[in-house]
């Protein structure tokens, strides 16, 4: 799946045993997708040195006795319980919307109302699009609209893929940093961080550079140089101490590193062969 700069490939289907509240990428991983990748698309000859950054999360199957993780189903299960509680289980995030709407109806149903779920008919934050090209006509007017404080078109592009029609308040709030930040993308990174803190309830640097934006997964080469920026700012607009920064620091440095935990090893190796 294409994403800005970057594609990202998955998924694996492999027994974990370690901690559940905390899993992480394996050399096995890598080598699973690299190899399914390199069989559907030979000419892209994929390397352990193409792969930038990485996640891993469990699937919530089902269990079933005698079946192993890759032969439970995928789906959605709901459970009665003799207390009332109705429980679903199982599915995936892309389809939670319709779990949701299962539930809601059930609940409704149980309750003897009469409202429907309406989930399928509500828009995501700032998603009020009707198609493509309203996004790309979207996209043209901010360009417009930020010139003047010299925003670079691809970092149009991003935010509007990121935060949809809310990109408008990004800029907006760019603007009224204009005369003080005079860095161009300084500033726009400056009135991210803003949007996100009062706008997606952002209150830590992981926060920000892994769960808001997904930076840490997609444009991890750059934060290298970034993230000590980005912290400053939110300190100053979260009134941290600097014993706050360094733990906030310390936080995202261990995640930053976690990610690509599997490449030394990997490059020491091939290096040998």
């Amino acid at each position: 799946i294409p994403r800005g700069r970057t594609t990202y490939i998955g998924t694996t289907d492999t027994a974990y045993e370690g901690d559940i509240g905390h899993p992480t990428t394996s050399m096995e991983d890598v080598d699973y997708i690299l190899k399914a990748a390199n069989h559907l698309f030979p000419t892209a000859q994929l390397t352990i040195e193409d792969v930038e950054s990485s996640w891993a999360g469990l699937r919530p199957l089902i269990h079933q006795d005698g079946k192993s993780p890759s032969e439970l189903s995928r789906r959605d299960e709901v459970f009665y319980s003799k207390t009332g509680l109705i429980s679903i289980a199982g599915g995936k995030l892309t389809g939670y919307r319709k779990m949701a709407e299962r539930v809601v109806n059930l609940v409704v149903k149980s309750l003897d109302l009469k409202a429907p779920c309406q989930t399928k008919n509500l828009r995501l934050s700032g998603g009020d699009f009707e198609d493509g090209s309203a996004i790309q006509a979207y996209m043209y007017q901010l360009k417009g609209e930020a010139m003047q404080i010299q925003v670079p078109d691809q970092a149009i592009h991003d935010l509007v893929y990121r935060y949809g029609k809310n990109a408008s308040d990004i800029i907006n709030y760019a603007y009224e940093l204009y005369p003080t930040v005079k860095d161009p993308i300084r500033r726009l990174w400056h009135a991210e961080i803003w949007y996100s803190i009062h706008h997606e309830m952002t209150n830590n640097l992981c926060d920000f550079l892994i769960r808001r934006t997904g930076r840490l997964y997609f444009e991890r080469p750059s934060l290298e140089q970034w993230y000590p920026y980005v912290v400053e700012v939110m300190a100053e607009l979260l009134g941290w101490s600097e014993e706050v920064k360094q733990r906030e620091v310390n936080a995202f440095e261990t995640a930053y590193h976690e990610v690509v935990q599997f490449l030394p090893l990997a490059q020491k190796a091939a290096a040998q062969r």
